[in-house]
């Protein structure tokens, strides 16, 4: 048997590697989603950025505040700055309100920054007088104590009001 019919049949041919460009529509359907969800995503954090800027710029008034009471004793000076701090943060918060807020001032004041909070947090903490107290003179060891206190208050009034 000189002509075998198994020898004249040719090796295998393997197909071509199947090619990962271009990918397939449903690949591009998952890209553009995955793409849209990643812009809104980015869109939400930097609203929410940008309208908490005025918090980052209280809190970082009201330190720099209290370096410099620790370095000078200056109540009178934090007690202003403290508060003029609160009025900007209120004032930014609530732009609807702004002729009934800005006139407030002593139990008022306070009053109204508790109520903007679920909980309280200038009751209880810090004293009533405190709120017009840069009018009149304190002594050092009552300004210490109440100025920490309201300080405190402050700091996480900023950082929690809604």
């Amino acid at each position: 048997m000189p002509d075998d019919p198994l020898a004249q049949l040719r090796d295998i041919h393997l197909p071509e590697a199947v090619s990962w460009w271009p990918p397939a529509p449903g690949w591009w359907l998952l890209a553009a989603l995955v793409l849209a969800l990643i812009v809104f995503v980015f869109g939400k954090w930097l609203k929410n950025w940008r309208d908490n800027n005025y918090r980052r710029q209280a809190q970082s008034e009201l330190e720099s505040g209290w370096k410099q009471f620790k370095k000078n004793h200056d109540a009178q000076a934090y007690l202003k700055l403290c508060n003029i701090v609160l009025r900007r943060a209120a004032l930014h918060r609530d732009s609807v309100n702004r002729r009934s807020i800005a006139p407030l001032a002593g139990q008022e004041w306070f009053d109204y920054l508790d109520s903007c909070c679920s909980t309280p947090i200038f009751a209880g903490q810090v004293d009533p007088d405190m709120a017009d107290a840069h009018y009149r003179p304190l002594d050092n060891e009552q300004a210490e104590q109440h100025t920490r206190a309201l300080h405190r208050a402050a700091l996480k009034w900023v950082k929690v009001h809604p």
